[in-house]
C-alpha cells in the first residue's frame, strides 16, 4: 500500500512536469532516430523514431514511465500535439533531436 501511494505521487509529479514541458515548447522532450540496418550488406535502410524525455530534475526518464502518462492524459496527440511540435523543430533546425550512429 505504501508502495503503491509513492508510485502515484510520483506518477503526479511527473505528470505535472510534462504538462509544464508541453506549455513550453516540449522542453526536455526529444526525437531519438535509431537506425533499422540491412544483415546482408550492414547498410542503413530506414530509421525509426522514437520519443525521450529528459527532465530537469530526474535526468532521462524512460519511455514506460512517460508515453503511459501522456496517453492517459491526451498529451500525445499527432495532429496538434508532442510529436507535431517535436518535428515542426526539426524541420525548422532546432537542435532537439539525436541521432545514434
Amino acid at each position: 500500500p505504501k508502495e503503491e501511494l509513492m508510485d502515484k505521487i510520483e506518477e503526479f509529479d511527473l505528470l505535472e512536469e510534462l504538462e509544464q514541458s508541453t506549455k513550453n515548447g516540449c522542453d526536455g522532450f526529444f526525437l531519438n532516430f535509431q537506425p533499422q540496418i540491412n544483415s546482408a550488406n550492414l547498410k542503413v535502410v530506414s530509421a525509426e523514431c522514437l520519443l525521450r524525455y529528459k527532465s530537469s530534475t530526474r535526468g532521462l526518464v524512460f519511455p514506460d514511465k512517460f508515453i503511459p502518462i501522456l496517453e492517459k492524459t491526451g498529451l500525445m496527440k499527432l495532429e496538434c500535439g508532442l510529436w507535431k511540435t517535436l518535428l515542426n523543430n526539426v524541420q525548422n533546425g532546432e537542435r532537439k533531436i539525436l541521432i545514434l550512429k
